[in-house]
């Protein structure tokens, strides 16, 4: 049965043919590339074409580098590049950090992402939101852009809103954290296994393993996410699976 990472930087990694191969011996067949700036946008697009039945390209500007970016080139850029992508991101807002606790910086990355959620719903494609510390606006600036088909990345916000978040038709999305995060385990525990989508946000960390993560780590996701939901494995993969080929209308 096949699996679908629904995001992972991958031009973070260095051995990527090796990550690659990895993938597909444990049946990680497709491997959906986020980006987080204008760099990482150009290399995703080359890993693309490198692995065209392997890496799906997503293409966008992190709030935690739409800061350092010269936006007239990156907006250019994403504008020009728009068909060559299945989604758009990682895109969002996040008030955590050191750089956004002044309100004009917290402006500008509302800009930066409202710009990217409007040249999604013109083009009809689906976005990749990350929204630490930021939930509400995440949600509420999607909505104001008519985003109709979007995944809140990693999401462990407020459990009250995960009802607004599947009412519109949302998805959330869970990482090999739900190992520990018991924010992550409340998020999914609340919301319906038809909205979840499984990722590993790689190389992110994985504390278990001791090592960084890759897309075939994707299988700590779906064995944590079927223990959760009382499913069993095979079930939660087909259900994910199709969840990530719904919203991100990649080929079966």
């Amino acid at each position: 049965m096949k699996i679908v990472d629904s995001h992972a930087h991958i031009d973070q990694i260095n051995d990527i043919d090796k990550i690659v191969t990895n993938a597909q011996n444990n049946n990680v067949d497709k491997i959906l590339a986020m980006s987080i700036n204008l760099k990482s946008s150009e290399k995703t697009l080359e890993l693309s074409k490198k692995y065209p039945k392997q890496v799906y390209p997503c293409i966008g500007i992190h709030p935690t580098e739409g800061l350092e970016e010269n936006l007239i080139d990156s907006f250019n850029w994403l504008k020009k590049n728009i068909k060559n992508c299945i989604a758009i991101g990682e895109i969002g807002l996040d008030y955590w950090g050191k750089f956004s606790k002044k309100e004009d910086l917290r402006q500008r990355q509302r800009e930066i992402y409202s710009f990217q959620l409007n040249l999604a719903a013109d083009n009809n494609l689906p976005v990749s939101i990350h929204s630490r510390g930021a939930w509400s606006d995440c949600i509420k600036l999607a909505l104001e852009s008519d985003i109709k088909k979007a995944v809140f990345h990693w999401y462990t916000g407020p459990v009250d809103s995960i009802k607004e978040i599947i009412d519109n038709g949302f998805f959330v999305s869970c990482t090999p954290a739900l190992e520990y995060s018991k924010e992550l385990r409340n998020i999914i525990i609340n919301a319906p296994i038809d909205k979840i989508l499984v990722e590993t946000d790689s190389p992110v960390y994985i504390r278990s393993l001791k090592r960084p993560s890759e897309p075939s780590d994707v299988l700590i996701t779906l064995k944590h996410l079927s223990e959760i939901k009382n499913c069993s494995l095979i079930e939660t993969i087909k259900i994910t699976t199709e969840n990530a080929y719904n919203l991100f209308k990649i080929d079966h």
